[in-house]
């Protein structure tokens, strides 16, 4: 039996920061209220540096919501356990807005959900999940809360208003209007058992070199998608098609390149000063696909962001 609290802010009256990254990617906000305070063109990160450093600056200490488009989600703490939406999550939530058959679903699991953000996108905007289903997946409580949290912000629900029944493995909650919304705490694999589902999403924060963060997930992802029925959306970079394809491999699934796009390589994934490469993981990376340009302070490394379809049907 789950025994859970929840720690939820009330989502019509939270007085926050906000970092939003418009549709389409070319440009990223900071807004207090209704007030830009600062804008970045092209950004390479969910978090800008330069974002970061004008909001240490500001003198009214409050939460950060961080965003793309019209959905936004928590930024971690130093003790909270969920990672921050990167802008992997976004070029996925860009690229599946635009996938008739993903809209159109009744039914769609964020895997390894973290902040909530693909679910919550997905729930706000995806026609056929405003009478639908979603379900909200991780190992850990602290994503739970979060995303939860996400799902109250963004649809103005008051949390003293909730009705939240807990089973076995479920926790559900009164979705806005006709949803069901419904999170699971622990092994996706042991949560998910049983389920019937027709897409699941992740994007797992693995990059080699950068982040090496969990390189299983795809496989176990892939696992879960198999065993509920799903069609498999996930984002990834393309310094690991290798360990996408093993995947793919591994899960029986026919792996299909749904977008590509070429991006500046977030090196700030883990730590957001980190500008730089060491010279024997500019080498490893190389033969990955890691491309280089420019020199000196100008220098950049280019990757490019994928959203690639795992399909078992």
């Amino acid at each position: 039996m789950i025994t859970y609290s929840f720690k939820l802010f009330d989502g019509k009256m939270i007085d926050s920061y906000r970092i939003i990254t418009k549709k389409g990617l070319e440009k990223q906000y900071l807004i207090d209220g209704k007030e830009v305070i600062s804008s970045v063109e092209e950004p390479v990160s969910s978090i800008e540096p330069s974002i970061v450093e004008v909001l240490r600056r500001q003198t009214i200490n409050k939460p950060v919501l961080v965003g793309y488009d019209n959905t936004i989600t928590l930024l971690s703490g130093i003790n909270d356990r969920f990672p921050n939406v990167s802008m992997t999550h976004f070029f996925l939530a860009d690229t599946l807005s635009g996938n008739k058959d993903v809209r159109k679903a009744r039914s769609l699991a964020d895997l390894g959900c973290g902040a909530g953000f693909s679910g919550n996108y997905a729930a706000k905007n995806f026609e056929g999940l405003q009478e639908g289903r979603i379900i909200f997946g991780d190992l850990f409580p602290e994503s739970i809360t979060a995303a939860l949290n996400a799902y109250l912000i963004n649809n103005e629900l008051d949390p003293r208003q909730l009705e939240i029944r807990q089973d076995e493995k479920s926790i559900s909650v009164r979705g806005n209007e006709d949803q069901t919304i419904e999170f699971r705490v622990g092994d996706v694999m042991r949560t998910m058992y049983g389920e019937t589902v027709e897409v699941a999403v992740a994007s797992p924060i693995y990059i080699p070199e950068i982040c090496e963060v969990f390189p299983q997930a795809f496989e176990l992802f892939g696992r879960v998608s198999k065993s509920i029925g799903a069609d498999f959306y996930v984002a990834h970079s393309s310094l690991a098609d290798k360990v996408v394809e093993e995947a793919a491999l591994q899960t029986g699934a026919r792996l299909i390149d749904i977008r590509s796009g070429s991006f500046q390589l977030d090196l700030s994934v883990t730590d957001w000063r980190r500008n730089q490469l060491d010279e024997e993981s500019i080498e490893r990376l190389l033969t990955k696909g890691l491309v280089i340009e420019g020199s000196g302070k100008n220098i950049q490394y280019r990757h490019e962001l994928r959203v690639s379809k795992m399909s078992y049907r």
